[in-house]
Parts: C-alpha cells; structure tokens; sequence
C-alpha cells in the first residue's frame, strides 16, 4: 500500500537540510509520495526508514546499470511521462547492432566505428553507448563475436541478444563483471534464460508482443528471481513503436503498473537506412 506524504515525512530526518534539492523535507516526502523523486537523494536517510518506505519511494521506471567503469549507462528511472514536466533523467542509450552472420571485415568496422563515434556538441559528449551483438547463425560463431568484441572494445556496454539459452551461457561468460545486458527471454525460454541472467548477475531483456503479454512475462520473470528487467515489445514499424512505448511508459509513471515499470529497448535495423534513421528518431525519449 502506497504511503501517504506526512507518513513518509515522519520516516525522514526533518533537518530541511536541502541536500536533497528541495527546500523542506515535507516538500521531498510529497515529491516521494507521487513517484516524482527517489529516496537515494536523501543522504542521512536512516537504514530503517529505507526499510519501511521500500517501493513507496522508488521510482515507477526501475532503473538498469548497462556496463561498468567510465562508460556504463543509465536506463530508466524516469519520473515524468514528458521531458517540459521535469526533466528525462537518463538520455536514451543508443546501441550499434553487430551480428555473428556478418563478414568478420563487416564486424570490425563497425566495432572501429563505435569506438571512434564520439563527438563534442554544445559542450556535451556524444557517442555510440553499447554495442548489441546478434545471434542468427550457430553458437560458434555468436561465442567467437562475443569475444572479439570483448577484445577490441573491452570498456564498451554490451547487450548480447540471442534465445538460445546454451549460446546466450557461453557468450555472458566471455563479459563476467562487465554488467552485460542478456536480451532474447521469451514465453518459452523464459526458466533457462533467466537462470542464465542470475548467474551472470545481469539485467534480462524480455521479448514479448505488446504491453499486455510484457506485463504477463514481467510477472514470470521475477517468479523466476529475476528483479532487473528490460522490455522489448516487438514492435513492427512507426505506429507500433510509438503505441507501444507510450503505453508502457503510460502505465508506469501515471498509473504506477509495476509490471511495466522497467526501461524498454527496441531495435530498429533495416535495409533502408533513412527508414531506420526515421525508427531510431521516435525511439529517443
């Protein structure tokens, strides 16, 4: 049950120290009680109070860690549905596709091309955040492109993204402690994938067709023990990316749906590159 702003209040220090951002404690409980501010801004916020607020102050978007060290991402834990609201925490990650069915020349520029993706633009950093490795032809070579990417560009997020579960073990081994993302769960490999991500101790990407069937595989997915999720909802062209990211998000941040509280992920790789440009384009929120 959702906690009230005075009952979150009691549970805070009362110092009105600020260090939060906001000028009262009270005025935080409130931004706490509408899903609007996490907890971790308070820093003198007692073990216990963590305790018993628990997911009465989490954000309604879990948020994910892709990678580690200098170049590991954000995603999710967004707290409005539009940036003039407040503001977008975590900026989109944007991921280059490589996959084990590509000429090894085919790989390696791209792998060259992420590493050298980075530009200064109006004082900000931008680059290529991760690289997504695609399994379409056998393990062999789906392990063999994992670890040529883990060799050329070993401080660079992964998604390894595969659904099968013996191919999706061996390439997350090749990036133990690198905080690889394992994208491919679905209905019918959800056990074995999802052991496969606890063993990792990685983030499962989900696949499933639209909100509805997520939100079922979200639920078998923490079933599972699985609590870091990312959702694909498969969706087919330009009208179905934006139905289905809006109502996902919709249904985290203004209804506070849990099963759909986690950060989405969709791939939009295609022969006509200025048609992927325009699906990469109403994928960035």
């Amino acid at each position: 049950m959702a906690l009230s702003g005075v009952e979150i209040f009691k549970l805070l220090p009362k110092t009105n120290c600020k260090k939060c951002g906001f000028p009262t404690c009270l005025a935080f409980a409130m931004k706490l009680a509408q899903r609007q501010a996490s907890l971790d801004q308070c820093p003198d916020v007692s073990e216990e109070a963590k305790k018993i607020l628990g997911e009465a102050s989490a954000p309604p978007v879990r948020a994910i860690t892709l990678g580690t060290g200098d170049r590991a991402v954000k995603m999710g834990e967004e707290i409005v549905l539009f940036r003039h609201e407040k503001k977008f925490f975590n900026p989109t990650v944007l991921a280059v596709e490589i996959k084990d069915t590509e000429d090894e020349a085919t790989q390696d520029t791209k792998i060259a091309d992420v590493l050298g993706s980075e530009i200064v633009r109006v004082g900000q950093n931008l680059r290529i955040d991760a690289i997504c490795i695609r399994n379409e032809g056998d393990k062999g070579g789906f392990v063999a492109l994992a670890k040529k990417v883990s060799e050329k560009a070993p401080q660079v997020p992964v998604i390894v993204s595969t659904e099968d579960p013996e191919a999706a073990k061996e390439a997350m081994a090749v990036f133990a402690g690198k905080g690889a993302l394992l994208h491919g769960a679905t209905e019918a490999n959800l056990e074995a994938m999802a052991s496969v991500a606890k063993e990792a101790k990685a983030a499962l990407g989900l696949k499933a067709k639209g909100p509805e069937a997520l939100a079922a595989l979200t639920e078998k997915a923490k079933a599972q023990g699985v609590e870091d999720l990312v959702l694909d909802p498969m969706a087919e062209g330009p009208r179905q990316l934006i139905e289905y990211n809006t109502i996902i998000r919709r249904a985290a941040i203004k209804k506070n749906f849990k099963p759909l509280g986690y950060p989405t992920i969709n791939f939009v790789g295609q022969e006509d590159k200025l048609y992927e440009a325009l699906l990469a384009g109403l994928g960035i929120c």
